[in-house]
């Protein structure tokens, strides 16, 4: 319930059952659901109304104690002002849906198990926020500060959080993630173990010091991704997800696991991954491999070997990438 309190000056001569009984009032208010079959004069009435009832509840939180605590807040459809002060607040299992929160300031604030899919949270400021199991499908979170944000568990599938900060100790173990982007984020020191990025695009993301131990990379994309001193040992891969890798700095302690089931037969996998005419464009699996750092030497040789083996059984015409073989296979430490 919201533990509104009024300032001490202003409480004298009021009535304690009447203010107790509009604090139910605005909760039965912001608690309501308004059926999606309702007119849309019905909608625009209640929304006016949950947008009246919170704008006063802030006005009074943010006066006497500092924070709303209003779990199972329930808003559709509805633009917040741009830079609203929710820091604090209690919003758990609230349901915001198709809800514009640009800019709005939730650090520290409790939105575990709240369901945000198909949000505008561009710039939202959630900092130190828990978010611990919440629905961030299709949620747009472009520019977003989540630095130590608690995502665990949290769902982003389809969510784009491309310029996000998600550095300093953001927890995102065992989040899903299918077809998320983080263009260009900040994912420093991020724990991503295990982690299964399903066509996930990474491109142009710094993931310096992240932990991709056993992470399923097999169809992540890398391109122009920073993994200087992020950790890869046990990783999934595939030519596909390697083929744009850069592999400079990273730490690989044990083996990648390289995963050559669906073999060479997909339309252009040859040219894709092999052709030297693609190194221009940053891809190439012998590209990838070659950018291990000396230090994985053995295990350089194994990826390669494990590549020419795959190609001599297959069927297909391998006169478009030959030069690029025997140009790597004639080089240091494959000779």
């Amino acid at each position: 319930m919201f533990r509104a309190m009024t300032h001490p000056s202003d409480r004298a001569g009021a009535d304690p059952a009447l203010a107790e009984g509009a604090k139910t009032t605005a909760r039965m208010i912001l608690s309501r659901t308004v059926p999606d079959a309702s007119s849309k004069p019905h909608k625009a009435k209640w929304q006016k109304a949950k947008w009246w009832v919170l704008k006063n509840l802030m006005a009074a939180s943010n006066r006497h104690i500092g924070a709303l605590d209003l779990p199972h807040l329930i808003m559709s459809d509805m633009t917040l002002p741009r830079r609203l002060n929710l820091t604090g607040a209690n919003l758990r299992k609230s349901e915001f849906n198709r809800v514009t929160m640009t800019a709005v300031l939730l650090c520290q604030s409790d939105l575990s198990h709240a369901n945000l899919t198909s949000c505008n949270m561009r710039r939202a400021k959630l900092r130190h926020a828990t978010l611990y199991r919440a629905r961030l499908d299709k949620v747009l979170l472009r520019r977003a500060d989540l630095q130590y944000a608690d995502l665990n568990q949290a769902q982003l599938n389809h969510a784009v959080l491309d310029f996000a900060k998600l550095h300093n100790e953001c927890q995102l173990q065992n989040a899903n993630f299918k077809l998320t982007s983080f263009y260009r984020a900040k994912l420093r020191h991020v724990d991503l173990s295990d982690a299964y990025l399903k066509k996930v695009d990474l491109s142009g993301a710094c993931l310096r010091y992240a932990n991709l131990r056993n992470a399923d990379l097999r169809t992540t994309h890398f391109r122009g991704t920073c993994l200087r001193n992020a950790n890869l040992s046990g990783a999934h891969i595939s030519p596909g997800g390697m083929c744009n890798m850069n592999f400079q700095g990273a730490i690989i302690e044990g083996d990648l696991k390289l995963d050559l089931s669906a073999g060479w037969s997909q339309k252009n996998a040859l040219d894709n991954y092999l052709n030297p005419s693609n190194y221009a464009k940053g891809g190439g699996v012998l590209q990838a491999i070659d950018s291990i750092s000396t230090v994985y030497q053995p295990l350089k040789i194994t990826l390669m070997r494990q590549i020419m083996v795959s190609l001599q059984q297959t069927d297909l015409s391998l006169a478009t990438v030959a030069p690029a073989r025997l140009d790597k296979l004639s080089s240091a430490p494959y000779l």
